[in-house]
C-alpha cells in the first residue's frame, strides 16, 4: 500500500470492515483495543495505528517496511449518527469528487448530539457544488468568499431551526493540512461522504473528547486567530471540558491580540 494522499483518496477503495473474521483478520481483542482508529495489518497482526490511514501506514514502516500491508478502519462499538442531509449531499456530489464533513458536526456526532450546521471541505469546484446542492435541496446559495472558494447553502424548515451547509476549499494542500490548521483538536476531525463511519482524526480529537480535554491543534493556533480564545472558553463551558495547561498558557499569551479582532467578529 503506497502512502495515502488524503487530498485524493477514496476510503471505500480500501476500508475493510468484514462482518465475519477471516483467518488473517484482526482479533476481537484488537478490534476492541483499536476501535475508532486506523490500523496497518500484516498477516492479521496490528503493526501500526493512527488517526488517519497515512498515520497508520507510517507507524508500521519502522518494523514492517518490507511486508505487504493492509490499512483498515476499526469501527467503533456505536455507529456515528449524522443529519440525513449528509446522505443527500453524497447523492448530489459527483462520485469522483472527495468531499469531507469536518469540524463541529463530526465532534457532535461523537458526543451523540444533533447539529444544524454542516461544514464540508473539498478540492475542486467548491462553489459549483454548493450551488448544485442548493438547487437540488431547494435552498438559498450565498457565496461567502469567492476568492477562498467558500459558499453557504441555507435551508429553511418551517417551524424548525434552519440548517446551514458550508462548503470550503482545503486550507492547505490536502485534508490533513486543513484539519491541522484548525483551532482545537475536537474540531479537527472529518469523515468522507462515501465512508461516514471511518473517522479521520490526525490530531487526536476523539481521545481528547473522551478525556474531556480542550487542546489546540498547534502552538500557533491562537496567534493565527485570537478569536479562538473566546471560542475555546465557550466550548469548554458548553461541553464541560477542561482546558489543558499548555492551551491555557497560550490563551494568556495571545489574549492581548484580541484587540486586533474586528468588532463584527
Amino acid at each position: 500500500l503506497a502512502c495515502v494522499d488524503l487530498s485524493r483518496y477514496s476510503p471505500s477503495e480500501y476500508i475493510s470492515m468484514p462482518s465475519k473474521p477471516k483467518p488473517d483478520a484482526p482479533t476481537e481483542a484488537d478490534r476492541a483495543a483499536y476501535a475508532g482508529r486506523w490500523v496497518a495489518l500484516a498477516g492479521g497482526q496490528v503493526v501500526g495505528h493512527g488517526g488517519t490511514p497515512e498515520q497508520a501506514w507510517r507507524a508500521s514502516q519502522a518494523a514492517r517496511h518490507k511486508e505487504s500491508l493492509e490499512v483498515q478502519f476499526m469501527p467503533a462499538s456505536q455507529p456515528l449518527t449524522f443529519s440525513p442531509l449528509l446522505e443527500r449531499v453524497r447523492e448530489i456530489a459527483p462520485p469522483d469528487m472527495p468531499v469531507f464533513l469536518v469540524g463541529g458536526a463530526v465532534r457532535d456526532a461523537l458526543l451523540g448530539l444533533s447539529t444544524h450546521d454542516l461544514d464540508f471541505a473539498l478540492s475542486g469546484d467548491v462553489l459549483s457544488l454548493a450551488r448544485r446542492v442548493a438547487d437540488h435541496l431547494g435552498g438559498a446559495y450565498y457565496p461567502l468568499d469567492e476568492v477562498r472558494a467558500t459558499g453557504r447553502v441555507i435551508l429553511a424548515n418551517p417551524g424548525e431551526l434552519g440548517e446551514a451547509l458550508d462548503f470550503a476549499a482545503f486550507r492547505g494542500s490536502d485534508l490533513e493540512s486543513d484539519l491541522r490548521a484548525r483551532d482545537f483538536t475536537i474540531n479537527a476531525m472529518a469523515v468522507a461522504l462515501n465512508a461516514p463511519q471511518a473517522l479521520l482524526d490526525p490530531t487526536g480529537g476523539a481521545a481528547d473528547l473522551i478525556a474531556r480535554r480542550l487542546r489546540v491543534c498547534s502552538p500557533t493556533s491562537l496567534e493565527d486567530d485570537p478569536l479562538r480564545i473566546l471560542r475555546g472558553v465557550r466550548l469548554a463551558a458548553a461541553l464541560q471540558l477542561n482546558i489543558d495547561l499548555p492551551t491555557r498558557q497560550l490563551m494568556h499569551q495571545a489574549a492581548p491580540n484580541l484587540e486586533r479582532v474586528s468588532l463584527e467578529r
